[in-house]
């Protein structure tokens, strides 16, 4: 029997389910927010996590495979409004309307000023 890191801290936590820190919106953006209009409302992600394929599989969440595709054309030392908030805005205006990439899209302005701060 194999088993992976999530299925030893899923025992870890069944056993113990007060050491789950559930966090913020803005620090585990996570594709299910995207199903719901008011989760997330008011927090722009700072970080964005891709479980089940969703940066790369070609049809289940358009809005965030926009993010993996500007994150994989990324090279770090670059310009990241240039290089990484437009590229993912053009993708996001080719992946078509759901509530993931219209969720996604509101984020863009907030990150469009962090790229020009850093």
């Amino acid at each position: 029997l194999v088993y992976r890191d999530q299925d030893l801290l899923n025992v870890v936590f069944h056993v113990h389910p007060e050491k789950v820190l559930l966090g913020a919106c803005r620090w585990n953006f996570m594709h299910v927010a995207c199903w719901s209009k008011v989760a997330c409302k008011g927090q722009t992600p700072a970080l964005v996590h891709g479980t089940f394929k969703t940066f790369s599989h070609p049809t289940r969440v358009k809005g965030m495979r926009a993010i993996g595709f500007a994150m994989q054309q990324y090279q770090l030392g670059t310009s990241l409004e240039r290089n990484f908030v437009d590229v993912l805005d053009q993708n996001l205006q080719s992946a078509g309307t759901s509530l993931c990439t219209e969720k996604v899209r509101s984020f863009v302005a907030d990150w469009r000023k962090l790229a020009r701060q850093i």
